[in-house]
């Protein structure tokens, strides 16, 4: 074979290679998968003490309060409605809670409850933010502490609105570890005139089946 014939050859093989080149680079990555979902189902359970202190001011100053002599134990059933690809997910929430110490009444609230679990750290500490937003809570006691802190008004219906973080490892997502603030709300006055409610820092384990 003559030399001419090897070096058009050569130079062929070579502009197939540069012109193929840019359209390899052009295939876009593989989308990324996203991070495994517990069963949409929860049972969950917590306990924790009355706070005496401004609800918004826990945000940003979570020593501010003191622990009054008031504890609380609750028990909840959740269940997953929706989840978006982005890390957004809604559901609804029913629980039970019991006071004891130096208030003894009974709390039943039903909410929904908005939740983001798309975290850069989930590889390792799966982590989620949630929020049980609106719903009713009755207590079937009217609370002495939210009395005193609305100036004599009282009512047996508050809104539930409750914060929460959970952690869990990557690879057991079914279980986690819950801290919640757990909180009854009079919304602004909404329930009969009442500005401010009650708070409990708990802490808790919710269980995905």
């Amino acid at each position: 074979m003559r030399p001419s014939v090897l070096l058009t050859g050569f130079f062929v093989m070579f502009a197939v290679l540069l012109l193929s080149a840019p359209v390899h680079a052009q295939v876009p990555p593989e989308k990324p998968t996203p991070p495994a979902i517990s069963k949409p189902m929860a049972v969950t359970v917590y306990g924790g003490r009355l706070l005496n202190g401004n609800f918004s001011r826990l945000f940003y100053d979570p020593f501010s309060a003191d622990a009054l002599n008031t504890g609380l134990v609750a028990i909840t059933g959740s269940y997953r409605v929706h989840r978006f690809d982005f890390g957004l997910s809604f559901e609804v929430e029913a629980g039970v809670a019991q006071r004891f110490g130096d208030e003894d009444l009974t709390e039943i609230w039903a909410a929904a409850v908005a939740r983001w679990d798309r975290f850069p750290w989930n590889d390792y500490v799966y982590t989620t933010l949630g929020v049980a937003f609106w719903g009713p809570n009755y207590s079937t006691k009217i609370s002495d502490h939210e009395q005193s802190r609305n100036s004599g008004k009282k009512t047996h219906w508050m809104n539930m609105f409750s914060p929460e973080v959970t952690f869990a490892p990557p690879d057991q997502k079914d279980l986690e570890l819950v801290l919640r603030l757990h909180h009854r709300s009079g919304v602004f006055g909404l329930y009969n005139g009442t500005d401010s409610g009650s708070t409990f820092w708990t802490a808790g384990v919710r269980y995905h089946f």
